[in-house]
């Protein structure tokens, strides 16, 4: 089964979340939303599906690292997409592209239309 997104989400309760999961779902992507790394990594094992891109939304730094890194294990050509807060300096953007994230996004500043520009950019048969 093809899906278009992969979200690891460990913020379910978070506006961001509220609002852009909906918000893809009308504009007609696939989601498969997984809480955590070790459902994410079942999902990858799962040969029933095919990703195109993996988002991966959790609010602290050290999560977000271990499942790009985990992800990158499983596939390494799979473009990954971090949501993280404005808070982040460039040290913490860096160790995100380093750990292996293809993109970012920082919010709020950047809202449902920019993800779906970024999304884009590795999905472009949606635009």
């Amino acid at each position: 089964m093809k899906v278009d997104i992969l979200l690891v989400d460990a913020a379910n309760e978070c506006p961001c979340s509220t609002g852009f999961v909906p918000y893809l779902i009308n504009r007609n992507y696939i989601i498969d939303r997984r809480p955590n790394i070790y459902t994410c990594i079942e999902a990858f094992a799962d040969q029933e599906r095919e990703y195109g891109v993996v988002i991966v939304h959790m609010s602290i730094l050290a999560k977000s690292l271990r499942v790009v890194r985990k992800i990158r294990e499983q596939n390494a050509s799979i473009p990954i997409i971090v949501i993280t807060f404005i808070g982040r300096g460039p040290t913490d953007i860096h160790a995100i592209t380093e750990a292996g994230a293809d993109d970012y996004i920082i919010k709020p500043m950047c809202g449902p239309g920019y993800l779906i520009e970024v999304i884009g950019k590795y999905l472009p048969h949606k635009q």
